[in-house]
């Protein structure tokens, strides 16, 4: 579980347009699978543009978010809720709240993981630790839907994006992202071990003012820490 997370949360870094798509509500089947059209590795420079064009302005984010993973090993999903801050492409702040507590903070420098249950932190450069990864999408979103055949999928109701990897290296096989009226509702991740993450957000709100405090975090009193960052270089909290 923990491993597959540390991968859906740098892929929420992906999320700095709303939602308002209609949700696949009542059904234990994946998004994908209820699609009209399949990921074809077709490339539209139209839609490639047109796509960059909804995750433009966008400075900050916040939002409530469910997230339910499809595996081969049950034929319903493992379903779970959390919040989201976004600031520029280097910060954020990803809480699980239900059925488990886990805290993942970027700041620019560091990358921390806070397991509620095992009382550990685990905190890592956080260059290492984001590199190649989707937190590119903020900072330079061009760079990372590069690596991706583009196709607006016309028989979807909402308008819908299918992202196909160019090659077999990258992390995630295949993404689908569908908007309605501009703004991004719904996400599906697929990663290169066929496991399927579906995202639906909620009370989002773009470009509101985040303090910096946000994207620090200090352990509480008997929680271990596990640090590959030399003490003289840790963020100090304030």
């Amino acid at each position: 579980m923990t491993f597959t997370t540390h991968r859906v949360a740098y892929f929420f870094i992906l999320l700095f347009a709303t939602l308002n798509a209609v949700a696949v509500e009542q059904s234990d089947m994946p998004a994908s699978e209820m699609a009209t059209a399949t990921a074809e590795a077709v490339h539209s420079p139209a839609d490639e543009k047109r796509l960059l064009k909804r995750f433009a302005n966008i400075k900050t984010v916040t939002a409530e978010f469910t997230q339910k993973l499809y595996t081969s090993e049950s034929n319903k999903p493992q379903v779970t809720y959390g919040k989201l801050l976004i600031a520029g492409g280097d910060k954020f702040r990803l809480e699980y709240t239900k059925p488990y507590e886990q805290l993942y903070i970027a700041n620019g420098k560091e990358f921390l993981f806070y397991d509620v249950d095992l009382e550990q932190i685990t905190i890592k450069p956080q260059t290492k630790e984001l590199a190649n990864t989707p937190a590119m999408i903020l900072s330079n979103p061009a760079i990372f839907i590069k690596k991706y055949f583009v196709k607006l999928n016309k028989e979807s109701y909402t308008e819908e994006y299918i992202l196909t990897a160019k090659t077999d290296t990258t992390a995630y096989n295949k993404i689908l992202l569908s908007f309605k009226n501009t703004r991004l509702k719904t996400m599906l991740i697929e990663d290169s071990f066929g496991q399927e993450t579906e995202l639906d957000f909620t009370k989002i709100i773009y470009n509101k003012k985040i303090p910096d405090s946000v994207f620090n975090y200090t352990p509480p009193e008997g929680v271990d820490v596990i640090s590959s960052i030399p003490k003289n270089k840790t963020t100090e909290n304030k």
